[in-house]
């Protein structure tokens, strides 16, 4: 049994859906039982709800976001039997009771940057609205990267990062999210990227 603990909606159509729905079509097709998901988990509660979770005879837990990691240290020394999985980004402390992936946020948004660039390229727009959260360090990361591949393909384009919640870890907000998305409309983004959480598909919509 599989257990996803996520800090944000596990239907959020972007980053914490994307690790349920991939251990649950593992779980299908490995015959396993479904997966126990706990997700809108915020920072201080998590402690409790992976506790919570690892006593209901889990074989794994997979961790779906640094902002719920803090505790990993001593879950791992209290419960060694459980394969502990973090979805926590590149920078992450290792652990050896811990696997965890190593994405490099700047790789991943300066290719998302340079695509952007290259549909500007083609629409003729010049203008992009960065949104995001609440400018915390992996997100500048994200999004000078992001910049740096969008003026790869015109040196000329430009990028706003506008933040839409309260720290911490707010990508969930999607009324701040809708008033970042309509105020950059108005100011004439010619293209939006939204770095969100539980806003994401809100937003997109």
């Amino acid at each position: 049994v599989f257990g996803i603990a996520a800090a944000g909606p596990r239907d959020d159509g972007g980053y914490y859906q994307a690790l349920v729905d991939k251990a649950t079509e593992i779980s299908e097709a490995e015959g396993f039982a479904e997966p126990i998901v706990v997700d809108n988990i915020t920072t201080e509660d998590a402690a409790t709800e992976l506790s919570n979770l690892a006593e209901q005879g889990v074989d794994a837990i997979f961790v779906g976001a640094s902002e719920i990691a803090d505790p990993l240290t001593d879950l791992i020394e209290q419960y060694p039997d459980i394969f502990w999985y973090c979805n926590c980004g590149a920078g992450y402390p290792s652990d050896p009771g811990l696997a965890q992936s190593q994405d490099d946020s700047s790789e991943i948004s300066y290719s998302a940057g340079y695509a952007t660039g290259l549909l500007l390229q083609a629409s003729g727009g010049d203008s992009v609205a960065f949104i995001g959260c609440c400018d915390l360090n992996f997100e500048k990361e994200a999004y000078l990267a992001y910049q740096m591949g969008l003026q790869a393909v015109d040196p000329a384009y430009t990028m706003t990062y506008i933040p839409t919640g309260a720290f911490p870890f707010d990508f969930d907000n999607t009324a701040g999210a809708t008033e970042a998305l309509n105020g950059a409309i108005s100011n004439g983004a010619d293209a939006v990227y939204p770095y969100l959480g539980g806003a994401h598909e809100p937003l997109v919509k």
